[in-house]
């Protein structure tokens, strides 16, 4: 099977885009004075829709290129990992509002790095406390986005 991976991979984006931009509804986009907390996502997912359509115009003036087979894309990688990195960006979405920004972004942290490889369980649980720490303070405090605190209110 031939497949035109740029053209694909431009779609996908296009679609994720449009899901992230659609879906950011759902947490109150607010406005340009008083930005809401599904405004950063809305931003995220009309930018990456943007580029999506770039790509896909871009893709579409060459001639040849980006055809491969479907056994030279997936054979022999770790596509598994793909998948569970897709679902957990998912699971993230999902859960940010009801446990909040800090306490999701420690569990995404967590799971993408054990995910990683051998990272140790000290070195995977510093990195996630401090990275969550730090979204804190940029997003909450000096850029002033109201995300949702969820059940331990950070």
């Amino acid at each position: 099977m031939k497949v035109n991976l740029d053209k694909s991979i431009s779609v996908f984006w296009v679609i994720l885009g449009a899901l992230v931009a659609f879906h950011s509804s759902r947490l109150g986009i607010g406005s340009l004075n008083g930005p809401g907390p599904g405004f950063i996502f809305l931003v995220a997912g009309l930018c990456l829709g943007i580029l999506g359509v770039v790509d896909l115009v871009l893709t579409s003036q060459k001639t040849g290129g980006g055809i491969i087979t479907a056994d030279l894309l997936w054979g022999g990688k770790n596509w598994w990992k793909i998948i569970i990195v897709v679902g957990l960006l998912c699971l993230f979405i999902g859960l940010f509002e009801k446990l909040g920004f800090a306490l999701s972004s420690f569990l995404l942290m967590v799971l993408l790095l054990k995910l990683a490889g051998s990272i140790s369980w000290g070195r995977i649980l510093l990195f996630a406390l401090s990275t969550s720490i730090i979204g804190v303070i940029v997003f909450r405090y000096w850029l002033q986005v109201p995300f949702p605190r969820g059940i331990i209110g950070m």
